[in-house]
């Protein structure tokens, strides 16, 4: 992997997906501010990656960048996605608050608003179950795999707790 998409792997697909990043094409100077945006939002890239970062994403998915063809996928399997079941097992959000303290914290802050990690506070991944869980159990960029700490039930008493949470009501 190029020092660049370890780069991206590590402090940007940790929220985004790499689709979202492939279909932006911007200049180096707005790579650069989008950049810096992702880093007051938590994104843990260090001051000295985000120039070099702005200028290989606008090399690679700048305005001249052929135009992004999305994957297609089977209506069934699209439907599948948004399913019965799909928001993942009832949690308990007082459970959850605990087990977050204990297993999430130190990165994510006491209040989920980042600090080595992303802040979790209203983030779109609270509400897809499986991303959630997949990131969890497997862990994800410099996130490492907790599938072997919390189960699915714990993983969905933690999911519980950040839902109860948004940016009014985090102090």
């Amino acid at each position: 992997m190029a020092h660049e998409e370890k780069v991206i792997a590590e402090n940007c697909q940790i929220c985004h997906s790499d689709v979202l990043i492939r279909q932006q094409h911007l200049n180096e100077d707005t790579w650069l501010v989008v950049l810096q945006k992702m880093k007051g939002w938590g994104s843990p890239i260090e001051d000295q990656k985000v120039k070099p970062l702005a200028a290989y994403l606008a090399s690679r998915y700048g305005l001249d960048a052929p135009p992004y063809m999305a994957q297609l996928i089977p209506a069934k399997d699209a439907l599948a996605l948004y399913s019965a079941g799909a928001s993942g097992p009832v949690g308990n959000p007082t459970e959850g608050k605990s087990l977050y303290t204990d297993a999430c914290a130190s990165c994510h802050g006491p209040d989920a608003r980042g600090i080595l990690g992303p802040k979790l506070v209203a983030i779109p991944t609270l509400w897809r179950w499986n991303d959630f869980n997949a990131v969890v159990v497997h862990g994800r960029g410099r996130m490492p795999e907790f599938g072997n700490i919390v189960d699915t039930q714990q993983t969905a008493d933690i999911l519980a707790w950040l839902r109860t949470r948004n940016a009014d009501n985090v102090k």
